[in-house]
């Protein structure tokens, strides 16, 4: 067999080499979120964290149950409602009474099925709108249907967003889905403003008392 000149093994070393050592320093960059991902908190104390998206839908049982019990929630409403008269006088008692404020974009796009400008807008605005009405710093993404990526995560850092917040437990009426197992500590809960929400409010609140759970803030755990 013919031997290859010792100049062109070692020109293939070389590139052998950098190929590497190029897999080696990139893949690892690539592989890590840009900012946390969080579906559930790790914590030794007995609590559950209640989202609740979206808000086209106002349930005056619901907020009035929050309101009357002290629930601690989190509202990731879309930007656009915030700008709507009727339901910014809606929400905004559940502000005052302590309510955490998240981004949930200006118009519920898709954020992995629109172009990068279009996603960057979207958080942008939708960070924009709650912020203007709450008076909070809007600093946690909730995409709309989950939908994130490396993409989303890059854009919705440069809009100041420290955290993609999904969720482990939806509740939707009187049916709790979780992922293994019953509620339990750090569990971060999913609803919608539907006409049925007081119903899944009460649901888990019951759940949560008889396993001994407790409704916490959720911003107070993300430090």
């Amino acid at each position: 067999m013919r031997e290859l000149p010792l100049v062109h093994v070692k020109f293939v070393a070389t590139l052998l080499s950098i190929s590497l050592a190029s897999v080696m320093s990139v893949t690892p960059a690539l592989a890590e979120p840009l900012i946390p991902v969080t579906y559930s908190v790790k914590t030794n104390d007995p609590v559950i964290f209640i989202t609740i998206d979206d808000g086209f839908i106002m349930n005056t049982q619901a907020r009035d149950l929050i309101l009357s019990e002290g629930i601690p929630v989190t509202l990731f409403l879309k930007g656009n409602i915030w700008k709507q008269p009727r339901h910014r006088e809606f929400f905004t008692p559940l502000v005052e009474a302590g309510a955490t404020v998240g981004n949930h974009t200006e118009n519920h796009a898709v954020l992995t099925k629109v172009s990068a400008s279009r996603a960057k807008t979207e958080i942008c605005t939708g960070r924009d709108s709650a912020e203007a009405v709450s008076g909070q710093a809007v600093t946690l993404l909730r995409p709309p249907g989950g939908a994130q990526n490396r993409s989303t995560q890059i854009i919705a850092a440069s809009c100041g967003q420290t955290r993609v917040v999904l969720w482990d437990v939806s509740v939707n009426g009187e049916k709790i889905a979780t992922y293994g197992g019953p509620l339990k500590a750090g569990d971060i809960i999913l609803m919608h403003w539907r006409k049925n929400l007081h119903l899944s409010l009460q649901k888990v609140l019951s759940e949560a008392k008889r396993l001994g759970l407790t409704p916490a803030n959720l911003s107070d755990y993300l430090q």
